[in-house]
């Protein structure tokens, strides 16, 4: 396959106005998004997975990327029963256990 070197730098070179900054939080994106939709019928479910960086000293370049999910239910009820079994097939693939304690629960990172 013969690509030339002048159309990968082309390519690259590319410049939108969405690349110039980062995020530190995904939850704007969601709250603009359902400000968006907020006409549509309820209820209104929305999630996003998609890296933010972070400010760490400790890293050579001074931040870090993350990885992370953001969800949104909006509707007439709390939705609590979606939005627990989000999490729990979320640490379902992720290797991830509980074990319920009287107020709290210790996550657990399961062998693969």
């Amino acid at each position: 396959m013969d690509v030339s070197l002048s159309y990968i730098n082309s390519i690259i070179g590319i410049s939108l106005p969405e690349n110039e900054v980062v995020r530190t939080s995904l939850m704007s994106g969601i709250l603009k998004t359902a400000r968006h939709n907020k006409d549509h019928p309820k209820p209104i479910k929305i999630f996003e997975v998609g890296d933010i960086v972070l400010l760490d000293n400790a890293s050579e370049v001074g931040a870090v990327n993350r990885h992370q999910l953001a969800a949104l239910y909006c509707g007439a009820t709390s939705g609590f029963e979606l939005r627990h079994g989000l999490v729990d097939r979320t640490m379902e693939m992720e290797h991830y256990s509980y074990q319920l304690g009287i107020r709290l629960a210790t996550i657990l990172k399961n062998q693969v």
